[in-house]
């Protein structure tokens, strides 16, 4: 619609049609759309909640999206989708980092004095011969949350939290901000430079605590851990590198950010509970244990051209520009050859072996101009100028950053053929076509056709097919056992924004020549969608009658439009459609393994 609407010189103003509905049907709002940028649509959802509360009715408690990288956007338009969600931790495969198994020690200090007590034993350790100390260091502070679930105003740092050696400082500084003074000795370990302190945006909170006290001294020394990982070579992205990530990739343990307690109003209470003391503790503590680690890395050193060249020495590869790494790898075996895939290796030039590619479109100029990615997976050798390369520590090569999320990679749109009336010219039923071989076809256009098994050709996969069912469907028998589905609702919620099913079943294709694909179908079907079993009664009662006898089972392949609209079918949570496909994988594993 959006290519026959609004054109301005034949070209094209609106590049999409924003439609969200209810579960009744009805359109809430439909905008046309310049771009896919959430500015576009972000004040029609709005004026969409404001029209809900104006008018009584409840805000969305699930939203069914496309596009599910759009979650962060749509709860922030309705806040109500954050309701009782328990999210699952991105390094949830990980053992918590607890305060305790480091040996420290946690020390709550609420006065001014008993506050500059516990900084003296951290500020006479300083030596006296120029050199320094590090803490970590980690403050918070109270965070107004609105009844409808929005981030209001920041109140003033709270609560400071240092750690030093075994023993974690838990500061409650409120007080003292509210009269316009620090204590004295935190004060000076603040402006202190030769007093290190370690962090994740450490420099945002000292600025922070900086301008809600009035000073007029700069609060300095802090050292941000992102930077030093970068240094390292261990990340190459610091803006999607948090301290939780820092934790999981230097640690191996989760950090658990992932809590109510960071946000919330109590933390000025003149007494902090034993949870609010231990989430304070772990952000100083797993700071200054990964400042410790980091720096038993040495900083990647450029390679000169007096440097000898040791063969298999850990390298890093650097953008042209020389400001990020692209590539991970070792000196080559070949560097000392003259030529390297006829290109001559000069003083100015080194082969390396790549061993991980970090940066895919990365052009290496001195190799014929190629990309990273068109040497195909590594191992693979490259000739790139020894400006762009640096020797680093073979234990940073050990470190894998968390991986970033991939978008799933879509085959082409399928170009077969259809009938005059609309209907799938499949080829197992349909031979009098030109050969099909390389075509591929979505789930969601094979549903809508009949999926019962056809004899006519490829009776070897049909045979594994029936086979395979005969030994036990891989949906039928498994979810036929969940008797209530109100046992569901005891397991967490882990979002309220969901990917669509549709969706779901567009991004599966299969060949159209592929003998199993409407088992695939159909147990994808049916691991998906289980039927009400009601309706399930009055569709086999109803199938009795006819001539000849039909049951749900039969209609749900020959007729699945007609069954949809006679049948309700409920969608399993996680844990069930977990089990559900490890179950299916077992099952075709055994029989006719998955390639």
């Amino acid at each position: 619609i959006t290519k026959h609407i609004a054109r301005v010189d034949g070209e094209q103003v609106f590049t999409g049609l924003l439609t969200v509905t209810n579960d009744l049907g009805q359109i809430r709002t439909c905008n046309l759309v310049a771009t896919k940028s959430h500015s576009q649509f972000e004040s029609a959802l709005f004026q969409m909640r404001h029209s809900l509360d104006t008018y009584g009715h409840d805000q969305p408690q699930i939203f069914y999206t496309d596009n599910i990288s759009d979650r962060l956007f749509l709860e922030n338009s309705f806040p109500s989708l954050r309701n009782n969600v328990v999210a699952i931790d991105k390094y949830a495969n990980l053992d918590p980092f607890e305060v305790s198994i480091t040996g420290m020690t946690i020390f709550p200090k609420d006065t001014s004095q008993s506050i500059n007590d516990a900084i003296s034993t951290i500020l006479d350790d300083i030596p006296v011969d120029g050199g320094h100390i590090a803490v970590g260091f980690d403050t918070e502070w109270n965070v107004e949350i609105s009844p409808q679930g929005y981030i209001g105003q920041s109140g003033k740092t709270a609560v400071i939290q240092i750690a030093y050696q075994n023993r974690v400082y838990v500061l409650q500084i409120s007080t003292a901000l509210a009269e316009g003074k620090l204590p004295q000795k935190l004060k000076l370990l603040l402006e202190h430079p030769r007093v290190f302190k370690v962090g994740r945006l450490i420099n945002i909170d000292l600025s922070r605590l900086q301008s809600a006290c009035h000073e007029t001294c700069i609060f300095t020394g802090g050292v941000d851990l992102a930077k030093l990982a970068k240094e390292r070579g261990l990340i190459h992205d610091i803006s999607k590198c948090g301290l939780a990530d820092l934790c999981a990739l230097v640690l191996k343990k989760r950090l658990n950010k992932m809590t109510l307690i960071r946000l919330n109003e109590q933390w000025e209470n003149a007494n902090l509970t034993q949870e609010q003391l231990e989430y304070a503790a772990k952000d100083a503590c797993v700071s200054l244990l990964v400042y410790e680690q980091l720096m038993k890395l040495s900083i990647p050193t450029p390679l000169s051209k007096s440097d000898v060249l040791i063969s298999h020495s850990p390298i890093l590869v650097y953008s042209t520009d020389n400001t990020s790494i692209v590539a991970k790898g070792q000196i080559s075996n070949s560097t000392h050859s003259s030529f390297f895939d006829d290109i001559k290796i000069t003083a100015q030039r080194i082969v390396v072996d790549i061993s991980e590619v970090l940066v895919p479109g990365a052009i290496i100029r001195t190799h014929h101009k190629r990309s990273l990615e068109s040497f195909g997976s590594p191992l693979f050798s490259i000739v790139c100028l020894r400006s762009h390369v640096r020797l680093c520590n073979g234990t940073a090569m050990s470190f894998n950053p968390p991986e970033p999320s991939t978008a799933p990679v879509f085959p082409p749109t399928s170009s077969i053929q259809r009938h005059a009336d609309g209907t799938l010219n499949d080829p197992i039923l349909d031979t009098s076509e030109a050969s099909v071989e390389g075509e591929s076809i979505s789930v969601s256009e094979l549903w809508d056709h009949d999926l019962s098994e056809s004899d006519k050709v490829y009776d070897n996969h049909t045979t594994q097919a029936n086979d395979c069912r005969e030994s036990g469907d891989s949906s039928d028998g498994l979810l036929l056992r969940i008797e209530d589905p109100q046992d569901w609702l005891n397991q967490p919620i882990r979002s309220r924004v969901l990917k669509d099913v549709w969706h779901v079943f567009h991004m599966f294709y299969l060949s159209v020549t592929h003998g199993l694909r409407k088992q695939f179908t159909r147990e994808l079907r049916d691991a998906i969608f289980i039927p009400d079993e009601e309706d399930r009664i009055r569709v086999n009662t109803w199938g009795a009658q006819q001539n000849p006898p039909q049951t749900y089972e039969s209609l749900r392949n020959s007729s699945p439009q007609f069954l949809r609209q006679h049948c309700k079918h409920v969608i399993p949570p996680p844990h069930i459609q977990g089990m559900v496909a490890f179950h299916y994988i077992d099952v075709h594993e055994e029989q006719t393994p998955l390639k």
